[in-house]
């Protein structure tokens, strides 16, 4: 019995000290982008990375004075670009069937999925961060705005 006892002992002793071992934490990483220029904005861009999931919320699209009327349809991506490659992050499109004309301004949508399968941030990856959107009126005429986003950490300094 005595063996028994030493290896009972042994066992639940490395099983208390393997539940000891906590595997740290990556931190959470927040971020919010906002652009602008003479015809439209875009604020209120968030990026989250938690150590499972990343979380991509594209803002809300303000469209200003001058910007196109009588919208058939338009293209909003937000997309990467490194070392002069494009990678699209995300795209949305609205087309009207209706006939109508439609307004650009509004959410530009959200993304989640797990950590890396839609975002790979790289080294200086908040100066590569840009949106495009396409307009194409009713009469078929076509206008394309690029806007390099600013791109802001707002993690809590304790966190970095």
């Amino acid at each position: 019995m005595s063996k028994f006892k030493k290896l009972a002992f042994a066992l639940i002793l490395l099983l208390i000290l393997a539940g000891c071992q906590t595997k740290e934490q990556e931190p959470l990483r927040v971020y919010s982008f906002h652009g602008e220029d003479a015809l439209f904005s875009v604020s209120n861009g968030v990026i989250v990375q938690s150590e499972e999931q990343d979380i991509f919320s594209g803002g809300e699209l303000k469209t200003l004075e001058g910007f196109p009327e009588e919208i058939a349809q338009f293209t909003a991506t937000y997309y990467w670009v490194n070392d002069a490659e494009e990678s699209v992050i995300t795209q949305n499109q609205v087309i009207n069937q209706t006939g109508d004309e439609i307004k650009a301004d509004g959410d530009l949508g959200k993304m989640w999925g797990e950590k890396g399968s839609f975002l790979s941030l790289n080294e200086g990856w908040t100066d590569q961060l840009y949106f495009e959107l396409e307009v194409i009126q009713k009469d078929g005429t076509t206008h394309t705005y690029r806007l390099k986003m600013e791109v802001s950490e707002i993690t809590p300094a304790d966190q970095q």
